[in-house]
């Protein structure tokens, strides 16, 4: 469970450096507002289409550090 709960909080952090509301992200990544809120809530996690959905987005550097896979924040 520690690693939802890093994902979370990982997701918020990202979203808000680069300045989005939760709405706007949601839209962006083809998903509803309540998903994307339970996604940062904790209480779901992002399907396959979600987490490459946030790949196509953000690229690889923050998927990477979404996931867990890395401790450093880099946009591309």
């Amino acid at each position: 469970m520690e690693e939802v709960k890093q994902f979370s909080e990982r997701l918020i952090l990202l979203r808000k450096q680069y300045g989005l509301t939760q709405k706007q992200l949601a839209e962006k990544l083809g998903i509803t507002e309540r998903t994307y809120q339970r996604l940062e809530s904790g209480t779901s996690l992002p399907s396959y289409k979600t987490i490459n959905s946030i790949i196509a987005f953000f690229g690889q550097g923050p998927a990477d550090y979404l996931l867990g896979q890395s401790d450093a924040l880099t946009r591309q």
